[in-house]
Parts: structure tokens; sequence; C-alpha cells
């Protein structure tokens, strides 16, 4: 419980544990610098000591307060200590209490306003400081301060503050900070980057306004996550589109509408919720635009959209082979027991107890669906596995009965495959299109793929399947319900859900969180078509087609009611 100074730096060193009692037991909250990490590594190596409990490491800067779970630790010295049974490491959590922020947000306001009021902040508790003056020299000292003897105080650096400081104020109407509102904004089409002359390197795209302002292109993203806010600030540089965005992390519905005040379009996700309600708020707010990023457009109420004037488009194309590739890895990982096999080895369990899997090469796999992504899987299956394939859409691809595939009914896909894998839209017509009585008529052992959207299975005939064991596993990307949990951190509550909760808990069910698409290709075209699909719009009144790679025809992605 020392603080870290230069005289107390590894005060538990190699030589201090060497003194130490057999089996002693190591505790530090306080620095991380205190301890020689190296030391403490060959103390639990030699059992001198017998366990260490941690809260703060030397070198914690690059990962503490950080969610690194997907990535590789680089710090050798840290990752042997995580292998250790016997070292319990928290991340800097001793002081992480509801009574301890309160006091540090308290202390921390009280020391700004006392700061700016008077030039000096307040005594903690009355009595505690709280300026930090560096140490004054002392000679002779192994603490000498490099710095002279003058001390360097909040009240100082104030002083040398430069004089064009804002006035700090407050306003109690949102209209001062969102600039205007009504129908005035929207006079004529956007001037984009190259119409305008001597435009600076930084360019941005305007909409010209009432009395010949210009107004920036502003839109709101919904859902948007750090890697979104990315993959579109670097797509916009390199396009050169000047779109401005206003990043949100929450999700758009009636109730966050307001969000979008001031901008022109929104740009949406698969779990955004835009129905009647909520269009209706954002026409009032003068939006012009719904895009989503996204194929599917099952959450946006078109009719409602196309009566008050707002386009809606989608990319309908990102990475079919993404998908397809993840549904093929959901497949294998259930096949060959991938996590149970993955946890078991974490813990020094090194048994095939429990792994017995089938080879994939002459089973038959029901594909549902033929689009794109079906097409890949398909080819997948067909060319690589060697699977029996065959297939069930509306719509016959040459692609897939090119490759001998066979298009049988719905009913044959569900009475003889060994494995069905969904790639189907979601549509009234295709809602629970696996339900109790398609459950029934399966092969028991079947395995079950859904990375297309969860509304295609009835979740509680699914549970029904597995705990008959008529369904051998499923591997979900999707889930009927899936608006509350995925593309969110959730791993300090409980899930509510009780049909979720209940796949969470089977060993023969996988679960990803719509995360099929998701690579760094697709992200990039999501972020090209999404911007196009914007600056089409706005200056041509039509959005463009998308061409991935630059092959084909081209797809539409303007998106109107289903007459």
């Amino acid at each position: 419980h020392a603080p870290l100074l230069p005289a107390t730096r590894h005060m538990i060193n190699a030589e201090a544990i060497s003194k130490m009692k057999k089996g002693v037991i190591i505790v530090n909250t306080s620095r991380g610098g205190l301890i020689d990490t190296m030391a403490l590594l060959e103390g639990l190596k030699s059992h001198r000591v017998s366990a260490a409990g941690l809260d703060v490491y030397e070198d914690e800067g690059d990962y503490f307060f950080e969610d690194c779970s997907h990535e590789m630790i680089e710090d050798d010295i840290l990752a042997r200590l995580l292998t250790f049974p016997n070292v319990t490491l928290t991340a800097h959590q001793a002081f992480f209490t509801k009574e301890a922020l309160n006091e540090i947000s308290n202390t921390t306001l009280r020391n700004i306003v006392g700061v700016y009021e008077s030039g000096t902040p307040p005594k903690q508790f009355g009595k505690l400081d709280t300026e930090v003056e560096l140490p004054r020299k002392r000679e002779g000292s192994k603490f000498m301060s490099p710095m002279n003897n003058s001390t360097m105080s909040l009240k100082s650096t104030l002083k040398k503050a430069p004089a064009n400081v804002i006035e700090m104020g407050r306003t109690d109407s949102v209209e001062d900070l969102v600039g205007h509102r009504g129908s005035t904004w929207f006079e004529d089409k956007v001037i984009f980057p190259a119409n305008i002359p001597g435009t600076p390197s930084r360019k941005k795209a305007f909409v010209k306004a009432q009395g010949g302002c210009l107004l920036p292109l502003r839109v709101a993203v919904f859902s948007c996550k750090q890697y979104d806010r990315d993959s579109l600030v670097s797509m916009d540089r390199s396009l050169g589109t000047g779109i401005e965005f206003m990043c949100h992390d929450v999700q758009l519905s009636a109730e966050t509408a307001s969000l979008a005040q001031g901008c022109y379009a929104v740009v949406v996700f698969v779990n955004d919720e835009v129905d009647e309600e909520c269009i209706e708020a954002l026409h009032g707010f003068n939006v012009k635009l719904i895009a989503l990023r996204c194929a599917g457009f099952n959450n946006v109420h078109l009719d409602k959209a196309e009566e008050l004037g707002i386009g809606v488009c989608r990319v309908p194309a990102y990475s079919p082979y993404a998908v397809a590739e993840h549904a093929i890895t959901l497949m294998t990982s259930l096949n060959r027991r991938i996590p149970q096999a993955w946890a078991k080895t974490r813990s020094g369990n090194f048994s095939l107890d429990g792994q017995l899997g089938f080879d994939m090469t002459g089973k038959k796999v029901g594909v549902i669906g033929t689009g794109k992504i079906g097409q890949i899987a398909a080819t997948i299956l067909k060319r690589g596995y060697e699977c029996d394939v065959i297939a069930y859409d509306v719509f016959k691809s040459p692609v897939i009965e090119e490759m001998g595939i066979k298009y049988v009914e719905l009913d044959e896909i569900f009475r003889t495959s060994d494995v069905i894998t969904i790639h189907a839209p979601l549509m009234p017509a295709t809602h629970h299109m696996v339900n109790r009585e398609a459950v029934e008529k399966m092969k028991p052992g079947v395995v079950i793929i859904n990375c297309s959207r969860g509304g295609l299975i009835d979740t509680q005939a699914m549970l029904w399947g597995l705990k008959q064991k008529i369904i051998g596993g499923a591997g979900l990307d999707v889930f009927e319900e899936e608006a509350d949990y995925f593309f969110n951190d959730l791993s300090n509550s409980f899930v509510h859900h009780d049909d979720f909760a209940r796949l969470l808990s089977l060993p023969n069910v996988i679960i990803t969180a719509h995360q099929a698409f998701f690579t760094k290709e697709a992200l990039a075209e999501i972020a090209k078509t999404t911007l196009n699909n914007i600056a089409g719009f706005f200056k041509d009144g039509v959005t463009p087609k998308q061409t991935p790679g630059g092959k084909g025809p081209g797809m539409e992605t303007m998106v109107k009611p289903q007459k």
C-alpha cells in the first residue's frame, strides 16, 4: 500500500523475494512499479511465492481499462502471469465502487469550479490539499527534482493561459445548438466539393439554404460503433464526398429520432426501429433520406416513408463470401466441437471424450435460399466438402443448376437433410418457415445453421427440437429478438429473455452476435455504397446502382414498397 516513488520502485525485487518465507502470498493494490514483475514471475516458478493477487501491473497502461479480449497480449510477462492458476489479476479496479466514483466526481467538479471562481481548488474533506505542487529541490536528497525551486500549480498555469478563452455559459434552447429546423433548410440541391471553386483541402459538401448561406451536409449515424465511424470517415476521405457525420451509439427509434435534428439523412442498421412513428418524427426534422448500411430492410416502414417523401436506400451486397464462410465455420465448429475442445485444452484437459464428430463428405445438406450468399455456401459445400447438396428457392439460380445441385420442395429439405443452412430474406411469407411442424419432419441429429434473419426460425420450436434431440446442433448468427442484445456488451448483466438464455446454456448451440458480415472487405463496401447512395440521392435525386468490384450489371439500391 505504498506510493510509487524513485525510492520505492521495485521494492519487491529478486533480492527481496529470496528473503521471503517459502509459500508467501503477495498482494498489490497500489502501483505496479512497486514490484519487479520478472522477479515475481521467477518467484512463482520456484514456489517461493505461492500466490499473487494483483490489481496493478508495471506496464498496465496498454491494457487496463480497455477490452483487449480480441487481441494478442504482446507483453510476454503479463501473458505468462495470466496462465498461472495461483495468480489473480484484476484490472486496476480496487477503487471501483459507487461511493468512490461519487467522491471522485464531487471533488473533481468542486476543484474545477474553485479554480475558475477563486483560482484555487478547495481542500477535500476540509483538510486534504487538492492542488498539486512539484517537490522543491532538497540538496543531497535522492528525491531532487530536475526542475527549479518554483512551484507549478493550477493557479499559475491559468495565469499563462491565452486570453481568447470563450466565456462559459448555458442555454436552455436546443435551437441555439442545432440551428434551424424548418423546410427553409432544403432550398437547393447539395453542393459537393468538386463544385466549389477554391475549396480547401478538408473538403465538405454543403446544402444551399435560404438566403444563399451554405450549411454542411450532415447525416446522423445510428447504432454506430467505433469501427463503423472509422470505416465511414476513411471512405469519405477516399471518395471525397465531404459528408459530416453525427455518430450515435444508440438505436434509432421514435424515442431517439430527435438526435437526427439538423441532419438531412439518417444511416441505420439491422436493429434500428424505423417504424411509422419514427418516420413521422424524422419527417418533422426535415430528414430526406433513410440510408440502410445493410441489405435487409424489414425494419423500415416503406409505405410511410414513401407517403412522406423520404427516400430509402440500402447496400444490396457487401461481402456475400463473408456470410457464407461464417455459415460454414459454424457448421464445422458444431460438428467438430471446437468451442468445447478449446475450453478443455485451456484448462489442461487434453482428452477426446465428447469430441466425436462426423465426416461432412457425402452428407446431405439443404440450402434454403440461393441468392448470392446461398450460391457461395452451396459452392463451398458441393465442391469443397463434396456434400450431397439440395436447394430450395422460389427463384431458381442457373449457378446452382450448373453445379448439378437439384432444386426440391421445402418439405424434402426438412425430411432428408443432415445439415440445413438458411440464407433466405425475412418477409411475411418466410417468417417462422422453420416451425414446430417443420422440426417434426426433420431427421434426428440434424444440424441447423442460420446466418440470415432470426425471424426465419420459431425459437420455441427450435428449443423443443433440441430438447427432443431431433436437432443435433444449431449455429446461429441471428436471433428472433436480438435487438436488445446484439452489438452491445452485456457481460455485467443477465439475459432477461428466457428462450435466449436457454439457448446459450446448451453445449450443442453456438451463437455469434450477428457477426457473419463482419470483415474488413465488408465494412469497406458498406461504407462505399452508403456514401455513394447519400451523394447520389442529394445530387441527382436517385441512388446509383451498386457494382461490387466493378463487376456485373449493378444492383438497385433504392427501396420501394412492394405493391
